[in-house]
């Protein structure tokens, strides 16, 4: 367990993360849907091909995926947008 502040803040983060996944599957966002968009917002991924490499799909797939998301959240398919969208509504824990 750990102690302090470094704890609290533990916590914090895991109950954020919780949130956003209970909000992201009342968005009827599918497993995978969550996982492109948690990967989505990762500033080291840069291209479908690398987001499709960590989940073990191709580019065309994660591609597929952010389209889908974007429809559910009745937004345009680019990712910046994507991302934004998902913040705003607490799909996503906000940036740091």
């Amino acid at each position: 367990m750990i102690d302090g502040v470094l704890g609290v803040a533990v916590d914090v983060t895991r109950r954020v993360r919780a949130e956003a996944a209970l909000k992201s599957i009342e968005a009827g966002l599918s497993p995978t849907e969550r996982k492109v968009l948690q990967l989505l917002a990762r500033s080291d991924l840069k291209s479908n091909r690398e987001i499709g490499e960590v989940l073990c799909l191709s580019g065309d797939t994660v591609r597929w995926h952010t389209q889908r998301i974007a429809r559910k959240l009745g937004v345009p398919a680019p990712r910046a947008v994507v991302v934004a969208a998902a913040r705003e509504r607490g799909l996503l824990a906000p940036a740091t």
